[in-house]
């Protein structure tokens, strides 16, 4: 899937997109011939009086006989007069390809005898309507190319995975499944051009058919999402893994998803209540973020930021730094779905606070002088055992009652899976030098420019985020970033 086995064949035209605006169409690679898809075949069939197909479809060993039903490509097993294809005042329930009168089951004859049915021909016309995505590649790829296993269907987009095999073909499977109308909501076919891999977890991708316009608007569990697919993070598959995540989060809670992408999950914990705060490094999904909670008329704050830094500042209970209102409450609540590293940083994060860490929190949620938390931490392995033994060596111990559970299987020894456990801290501030302020590495991360802030319908503001003035703060940034891409885009915002 690199970029090795991409050619670019793609002819641009203008057309208009139903949405008003002019986007730019991808041609497909050559016309479909539907007419070859053209055939007649001969079923026997059921001829009874008035409406007795439906009735004797309903009796018990009727259905499993009976021609297979497509409504979805516009095939149905009974016929009726007013299909045009039935003699006025019976109908015809039309039997599998391979049943005939000698081969129906006793209990099929005596119930087509109890309502005066009798047996008849039927030439079934199928054309190119009557199949399905999948049939109609099947016959129009080379016959040694298997057909796609599957795509995603991301608003009007539908993304597919091909493998090196289908790339010289993509034009014509992106065709198939748009410009061909086999699935009507989808406008836009697009394919991976490469693997995830840059600090956005986003990858490049080229529109294989359709519309070349790549922002979508989507629903989920009620929320209203709008964001650009080829700019953000975004996975479908993961929505009911963020529901369940949901129902656990409570209306006393602090909710703060360290790389919470357009704002899926938090956006549904701030609909239940939750004081809320999304951070993401990628600028396009934080700003998707503020949008969609705006559209959707909830209260968050949102940052973008490096997660480690924001991760550092919750344990040291010093959010306020960035400009955020943190409120008292039982428990806080932490999302952590950056699977390639998250449990790193997680436990390398708590693992100088060992000494510190309240493991009975179980036992006593509510206990005077200690602020409770709930970890969900998201990483790729092979097996449970083999996360529950990273989680021994990383951090040290394995916290009371920690939950390791399946969340999808990726690739055949690459499985997703989610961390829980909780953990307290206390509230007393002796323990906050047991690492260096600014995130343990020494330097100030070129992601903590900004923060965006959003209660409701308020617009972007920026938020200082280190008191110092600027002839002191280029002297600290030069000696503490040692990086020319951190010092540029600090001085960046210092000038901006």
């Amino acid at each position: 899937m690199g970029t090795e086995f991409a050619q670019r064949e793609l002819g641009l035209q203008a057309s208009a997109a139903s949405s008003g605006r002019r986007v730019r169409s991808v041609r497909a690679c050559r016309a479909v011939d539907k007419a070859a898809f053209d055939q007649i075949q001969t079923l026997c069939a059921v001829k009874l009086p008035s409406d007795g197909a439906y009735r004797l479809r309903q009796l018990e060993g009727v259905l499993p006989v009976c021609l297979a039903v497509r409504r979805d490509q516009g095939l149905n097993n009974v016929v009726t007069e007013k299909h045009g294809a039935c003699e006025r005042g019976f109908s015809l329930l039309l039997l599998a390809p391979n049943m005939t009168p000698g081969t129906l089951p006793p209990e099929v004859h005596e119930a087509v005898q109890s309502l005066n049915g009798s047996f008849t021909a039927y030439q079934l016309h199928w054309g190119y309507e009557n199949f399905n995505y999948k049939e109609v590649l099947s016959r129009l790829l080379p016959a040694d190319v298997a057909v796609p296993m599957g795509h995603e269907i991301v608003g009007h987009v539908a993304h597919f995975n091909l493998l090196p095999e289908h790339w010289p073909h993509r034009h014509l499977i992106g065709q198939a499944n748009v410009l061909l109308d086999k699935c009507k909501s989808v406008r836009t076919a697009v394919a991976k051009r490469g693997f995830v891999q840059d600090e956005y977890r986003t990858f490049d991708m080229e529109v294989i058919a359709g519309e070349e316009d790549t922002v979508v608007e989507l629903k989920e569990f009620g929320l209203k999402l709008q964001f650009d697919f080829r700019k953000v993070y975004w996975n479908s598959r993961l929505a009911s893994e963020r529901g369940l995540v949901a129902a656990e989060c409570g209306d006393s809670e602090a909710f703060i998803d360290l790389a919470g992408g357009v704002g899926a999950l938090a956006l549904l914990c701030a609909r239940k209540g939750c004081h809320v705060v999304i951070n993401d490094l990628n600028p396009e999904a934080a700003a998707a973020a503020k949008e969609n909670a705006r559209r959707n008329r909830l209260n968050v704050e949102v940052l973008q930021m490096d997660a480690k830094l924001v991760l550092h500042s919750v344990l040291s209970g010093n959010l306020q730094k960035f400009g955020l209102s943190m409120p008292e409450v039982q428990t806080t609540r932490l999302s952590f779905n950056l699977p390639e590293m998250a449990l790193e940083i997680l436990c390398g994060e708590l693992q100088p606070l060992r000494d510190y860490i309240d493991p009975g929190v179980a036992e006593h949620p509510s206990k005077d002088g200690l602020r409770r938390f709930r970890v969900h931490c998201y990483t790729f392995d092979y097996s449970e055992e083999a996360v529950g033994t990273r989680l021994d060596r990383l951090l040290g111990f394995v916290p009371e009652a920690t939950k390791i559970r399946k969340v999808r299987l990726v690739a055949p020894s690459k499985i997703m899976y989610c961390v829980e456990f909780a953990f307290s801290l206390p509230v007393q501030k002796s323990w906050k030098n047991t690492f260096p302020d600014d995130g343990s590495t020494g330097r100030i991360p070129q992601e903590s420019k900004h923060v965006l802030r959003t209660r409701g319908h308020r617009s972007l503001e920026r938020v200082p985020l280190i008191g110092f003035n600027c002839y002191a703060g280029l002297v600290y940034v030069i000696v503490a970033t040692r990086s020319w891409r951190n010092f540029e885009h600090l001085l960046t915002w210092l000038l901006g």
